[in-house]
């Protein structure tokens, strides 16, 4: 697509109103453009209250070597659960949600695809072989850039008591560099030129910048997240299961996978599941074999 300064001034949009989401959402108000945020339902009738009416805050410590910070309170220009009113004209599109809600947003945004859209996968995890698998099936021909993150700009939590969740976003860190790549890879190149123009990679485009990974598998695979959390998830299950039950006291909130999910036995796992990759990542046959 070439020159993508056209980007600067269109609006954004956030699809995802979960922790990176809101934060995304908020921090790109609060660098002074039109953004807007988009949940699906059910999930919206919880992430999505009353943000019009609050707005969203964004403080923490954001930690970071450069010392970039931006906070504040941000009035977002449109909270809705409607795809088309969210990404209509927009420029950026921003996806921050976990790997569960691809499917059932992208299956929502191809039909309202322009022209031009340049789409942000916060963290990719294959998603970008599947939006693209869909636009074929979907008989979308849109000329757009979809391109992947290797992890989120922030290290992020929603402040919430229970169930209740405040208009409330803490940044514990922001990232000084990302690894991207866009599908096909052809478009690597305007995907990270066009980074510049996302306020909440700021932090990454004045820090060491984004760097270009060798393509979307690559992206994907150096995600380290998987390793960890899966293993930890699966064999850790039943102190999961116990926690405010008969583990720590009857305060489920306060379970900690890096606290109470681990141990030597489950980090043996966790380090023959990274070898594992690492043998797809050099005979990626090997792979197809195993299917």
């Amino acid at each position: 697509m070439g020159k993508m300064d056209y980007l600067k001034k269109l609006p954004i949009a956030v699809l995802g109103g979960g922790a990176v989401g809101k934060t995304c959402a908020a921090d790109i108000k609060l660098a002074g453009r039109a953004v807007r945020l988009y949940d699906i339902m059910p999930y919206a009738k919880t992430s999505l209250r009353n943000l019009a009416k609050t707005g969203i805050l964004l403080d923490g410590v954001q930690r970071n070597r450069d010392c970039f910070e931006r906070s504040g309170r941000a009035y977002l220009d449109l909270v809705t659960t409607d795809m088309a009113a969210a990404v209509r004209g927009a420029g950026l599109i921003v996806v921050a949600c976990g790997s569960w809600g691809h499917e059932a947003i992208f299956r929502e945004l191809i039909p309202q695809l322009e022209d031009g859209m340049v789409i942000n996968i916060f963290t990719d995890n294959f998603a970008c072989l599947l939006l693209r698998k869909l636009m074929g099936e979907m008989g979308c021909t849109k000329r757009v850039i979809v391109g992947g993150w290797s992890s989120a700009p922030y290290g992020t939590r929603i402040e919430s008591i229970g169930k209740f969740q405040f208009p409330h976003v803490g940044a514990k860190y922001r990232a000084i560099t990302l690894r991207g790549a866009a599908l096909p890879m052809t478009d690597t190149d305007d995907f990270l030129t066009a980074a510049q123009y996302l306020p909440c990679l700021d932090a990454v485009t004045k820090g060491d910048g984004p760097q270009k990974g060798h393509t979307i598998l690559d992206i994907d695979f150096a995600n380290v997240n998987p390793v960890i959390h899966v293993p930890a998830t699966i064999l850790g299950v039943s102190t999961m299961e116990n926690w405010g039950v008969i583990f720590g006291g009857h305060d489920k909130t306060t379970y900690s996978m890096y606290s109470h999910g681990l141990c030597p036995s489950i980090c043996e796992v966790q380090y023959q599941f990274y070898n594992e990759e690492i043998a797809l990542a050099q005979d990626p046959w090997r792979g197809l074999s195993l299917l």
